[in-house]
């Protein structure tokens, strides 16, 4: 009889673990693809309740994690976020050599007094988009559009690691006499 008893007190605790570790196992896999938003929902009471409750804390920790890094990709374009999430050297930041360039709308006052937003909205972008991407071929990034003094100014900078020719931006600049905005 304890032979007996003893085998089904061993099944059972076996296919309880069993499942649990299934669970576990699905719950990983959720994780793996991206879900962070997956819990394991059963509460413990037993040590492996301590492991679920640790999982379900890191899954936490990751989509905040995740939800971090798309904000911050909303301030700045998602490869400078992601090299300054990679190579950030902490508060006491770092000395590099940066070429800056500042643009501007010849007559935008001129061009935009009395003129439809839609007409002024259109000018811009196309401004922009130009702008950005004589920036960008060049290797450069948009820091910013100030709103402030001059409505068609462009900032842009190359923070990324690896070297740049200091002349890079004044050439993004100089490329700006085939812009037809």
């Amino acid at each position: 009889m304890g032979v007996v008893s003893s085998a089904v007190i061993g099944w059972l605790v076996g296919r309880n673990l069993l499942t649990w570790v299934r669970s576990l196992s699905a719950a990983a896999a959720q994780i793996g693809r991206g879900n962070y938003e997956h819990r394991i929902p059963e509460d413990r009471p037993d040590e492996f309740g301590g492991v679920q409750a640790a999982f379900n804390d890191m899954a936490q920790a990751l989509g905040r994690g995740r939800l971090v890094t798309e904000t911050f990709g909303q301030f700045v374009e998602p490869d400078v976020r992601d090299e300054i999430l990679l190579n950030h050297p902490g508060l006491g930041g770092e000395v590099r050599e940066l070429t800056v360039l500042f643009i501007d709308i010849r007559g935008f006052t001129r061009r935009s007094t009395g003129a439809p937003p839609d007409q002024v909205v259109d000018l811009l972008n196309r401004f922009f988009s130009l702008a950005v991407a004589a920036v960008r071929g060049r290797g450069g990034w948009v820091n910013k559009f100030p709103r402030r003094r001059r409505p068609g100014a462009v900032r842009g900078a190359a923070p990324r690691a690896r070297p740049r020719r200091p002349g890079s931006a004044g050439s993004a600049g100089t490329s700006s006499s085939d812009w037809s905005a």
